[in-house]
Parts: structure tokens; C-alpha cells; sequence
């Protein structure tokens, strides 16, 4: 007999080497399905962010541009609605603004906007959920007021889709010394001192509906000035 002869692996060899095998493929799944996880994730919170980084700063042009008094002022309106875990909130004001014309054509939005224009006119934000606008989640209406007075005929003119993804618009006024969740200027002949911005982004991540708020706040340098 010859002992050099080699000797085959034994059942139980197999088996731990089998075993072996299947736990280096487990962790090594588990890792690149980790992986992907964490991106999709990543890209998740980039496009809520992205989505409200530009309606908070839309709103910022705006509010920067807010003046009271003269023949255009039909006063800083702000109104509450909604729910306490949903918003929907309004403002309607009189700004100078440095904002895309009023026609904004269908094929562009805010973030890729058409040339921009000065002028004085009155916009309304709000929060559009009705099935018979093309435009959804925080939209912005303007009112051209200078160089012409512009009537609008049309309920959508000059309806400008902000981000479809806000469906909650969450707004408080400081008059000094407490924040008021509604405002007329009409009835104070004050604007106030500074605006709260929230907005609830909607997103839907592997199948799950979730909404997260966004907030900031902008001083009104102009309120000082129109209550003196």
C-alpha cells in the first residue's frame, strides 16, 4: 500500500469549509446592501433639503423686498390654517422684487428661472393641494403692480410652482416681544420684526410616506422704519 498516497477531505471538512464560505458571502452581501441603503438614504435627505433650501429662500427674496405705505399697499397679510402637524399657512404682501418675470414658462422653475426683472408686485404664498391646478405643494402668485396696474383675470396667472415636495407652510410674526401665528397690517399699520419660516417636505422612501420640517428666520429691517 502506498502511504504518500493523498488523503480526500473528510464529511465534517466539507461541511466547516461550506460554512465558512456561506458567512464570508453573508457579511460581504450585508455590507454592499449596507452600502446602497446608505446611499439611497444620502440621496433621500439631499433632494428634502434641496427642496427646501429653495422654497425658504424664495421666501427670503420676497419678505428682503416687503415695504408698507403708498398708492400699492394693500397690506402684510398673514394667515393660519391647517393643522398643527400639517400648516397651511398663507402670506400675502407688497414687495420690491428682483424675482423671474411674471411669465414663467411651463418647461423652466425657480431653480433653473428665466431672466429676472425689477419691479413692485403683490405676491401671495400658499400651499396648493387642488386637483385642478397644474402647480402643486408651495406655490407663489404674483401680481404686477409698476410699471402697470395688472388685473388678474385668470385665477393661475401668474402661478408659480415653487416645489411641488412642500406641503406644509408653517408661518410666525414677531412684534417685539412674542410670536403671533397670524398678521395684519391693515389693523397694527406695522409690519413685523421678523418672519419664522417652516416648511414641511413631503418623500417617500422605499415606500414609506415621510415629512420633515425645515426652518429659518428673516429680520424685516423695513418693519423699524414703517412703524416710526
Amino acid at each position: 500500500m502506498n502511504r504518500n498516497r493523498q488523503r480526500g477531505f473528510t464529511l465534517a471538512e466539507v461541511l466547516v469549509a461550506l460554512g465558512i464560505f456561506l458567512i464570508v458571502v453573508s457579511a460581504s452581501y450585508a455590507l454592499f446592501e449596507g452600502g446602497r441603503n446608505l446611499a439611497a438614504r444620502g440621496e433621500y435627505h439631499a433632494h428634502r433639503f434641496q427642496a427646501a433650501r429653495a422654497a425658504l429662500r424664495a421666501l427670503q427674496a420676497d419678505l428682503k423686498g416687503i415695504f408698507q405705505g403708498g398708492s400699492y399697499d394693500a397690506g402684510f397679510i398673514g394667515k393660519h390654517g391647517g393643522t398643527e402637524e400639517l400648516p397651511l399657512d398663507s402670506l400675502e404682501a407688497v414687495a420690491f422684487n428682483n424675482q423671474p418675470k411674471l411669465a414663467t414658462p411651463v418647461t423652466t422653475t425657480l431653480a433653473d428661472p428665466p431672466p429676472k426683472e425689477f419691479d413692485i408686485s403683490r405676491v401671495i404664498y400658499s400651499i396648493d393641494d387642488l386637483e385642478t391646478t397644474k402647480e402643486k405643494g408651495l406655490v407663489r402668485q404674483r401680481t404686477r403692480l409698476v410699471p402697470e396696474i395688472v388685473t388678474v383675470k385668470d385665477p393661475e396667472e401668474g402661478l408659480e410652482e415653487i416645489s411641488p415636495d412642500i406641503v406644509g407652510l408653517r408661518l410666525r410674526y414677531y412684534d417685539g416681544s412674542d410670536w403671533l401665528d397670524t398678521w395684519d397690517s391693515t389693523s397694527s399699520r406695522t409690519l413685523p420684526k421678523a418672519v419664522e419660516m417652516t416648511v414641511y417636505v413631503k418623500a417617500v422612501f422605499r415606500e414609506q410616506e415621510e415629512i420633515e420640517a425645515f426652518s429659518t428666520k428673516i429680520f424685516l429691517p423695513v418693519a423699524a422704519s414703517a412703524s416710526r
